[in-house]
């Protein structure tokens, strides 16, 4: 006859072995869970080196356009510039040229 001695140690046994028949699948588990957690990991990781690269080549486009407009603006400046220098240029002849009808050519000393 067992003693509650005898029972208890039995009882440990036999927990100690359930323990030990589920510890792979327990392991598998905890595996998986890491694998699955590494690979969302990646991904993440991926994702935001991919956003990182799109927002330096949007910052990049956006610096080019800004050349771009900067250039095109100076252009039409200096086209700006010179048309009024031409109107002014013409303005004046035909200023004088009125002149010159109304009083006569002018004398030069």
């Amino acid at each position: 006859m067992a003693t509650k001695k005898d029972e208890a140690r039995l009882q440990a046994h036999l927990g100690v072995a359930s323990l030990k028949a589920r510890w792979p699948s327990v392991e598998n588990g905890i595996a998986d869970l890491i694998a699955d957690a590494k690979k969302a990991a990646a991904g993440a990781e991926t994702s935001l080196d991919e956003a990182s690269v799109q927002a330096h080549l949007a910052s990049m486009d956006a610096e080019d356009r800004g050349t771009e407009a900067v250039s095109s603006l100076k252009a039409a400046a200096k086209e700006l510039d010179a048309q009024s220098a031409a109107a002014a240029a013409e303005l004046r002849t035909r200023i004088q040229a009125l002149r010159e009808r109304l009083t006569g050519p002018a004398t030069k000393e």
